[in-house]
């Protein structure tokens, strides 16, 4: 039970402090994307992979917090997915539940990577294709899925990195993912292409790239502050423990009083930061 009390406040704070307070950002930019440059379109495609994860994890941690409440465990949905070291680790910690559906039922029967290589490229990349369609029939998913089965590809059949440069991969991994989310969140292909055209616009004048585009999502410096401490930090410390520990069962196996008192702390920060308005879940639309 203390683990289904404690994971679904850590899925409440993921999407009304995180989620739904990153959404504002998002919204603004991304509904109207001609009318920004530079840097607020970078920071608004920053925004929405944090967003998104939040988002969709937060709902799975309160759906799973939720069953254990009736002694019934579900699968455990993500696992810190932008720490991954490539596009196959990501796809081992992102979405689980889908992913290994697709390998099961698509992927696996196309013959999986028991072919020569031609068709298990072929294979791979009608997967991620059909995964992309998935969420819709809109060429900014199929070719968000087309970027990840590429990026699955070149792993596969290109030499592989040195993992002492982990990293370096990471840091790699995450900027190729979020990039990808461009076309994800993009209502049409040109409003993509105008963000990709248009996001570096004023780099070289590195001080002013990004004041310009700051002030463009009215964000100031108290706001950056609260931005890095109460969404980022948080988020960022919890996904490193879980790299190699159960967070919210080492919380649960705690003294009642340091339970209490952690509940206690974040459900006040939930009160005091939370964004609760008329927002509903972004995988609610698939």
């Amino acid at each position: 039970a203390w683990e289904g009390i404690l994971l679904i406040t850590w899925g409440l704070y993921k999407k009304l402090v995180i989620a739904d307070n990153l959404a504002i950002w998002v919204d603004k930019v991304y509904g109207n994307v001609s009318h920004y440059q530079g840097f607020s379109l970078l920071l608004a495609t920053l925004f929405f992979t944090f967003q998104i994860y939040c988002d969709f994890s937060g709902y799975t941690d309160i759906a799973r917090g939720s069953a254990k409440l009736f002694n019934i465990e579900l699968m455990e949905n993500f696992r810190s997915p932008y720490f991954a070291a490539g596009f196959k680790d990501f796809w081992s910690r992102w979405h689980i539940s889908l992913s290994t559906w697709f390998k099961d039922y698509v992927y696996i029967p196309l013959g999986g990577n028991r072919v020569p290589k031609i068709r298990h490229a072929f294979n791979l990349l009608i997967t991620f294709l059909v995964s992309g369609l998935w969420h819709g029939a809109n060429w900014t998913f199929i070719l968000w899925g087309g970027i990840h089965g590429i990026g699955l590809l070149c792993e596969k059949f290109v030499k592989r990195t040195n993992t002492s440069l982990r990293l370096l991969n990471v840091f790699i991994t995450f900027s190729l993912v979020m990039l990808a989310w461009v076309f994800f969140r993009s209502s049409n292909i040109q409003n993509a292409v105008y963000v990709f055209g248009h996001m570096f616009s004023g780099f070289m004048n590195l001080k002013q790239y990004f004041i310009t585009g700051l002030k463009a999502l009215n964000i100031d410096f108290q706001t950056i502050i609260k931005i890095g401490i109460v969404y980022f930090l948080p988020l960022a410390i919890y996904d490193y423990i879980s790299l190699k520990k159960d967070v919210i069962k080492l919380l649960a196996e705690q003294s009642w009083i340091l339970r209490s008192a952690i509940l206690f702390f974040v459900t006040l920060l939930i009160s005091i930061f939370g964004h609760v308005g008329q927002s509903s879940f972004v995988y609610f639309q698939f």
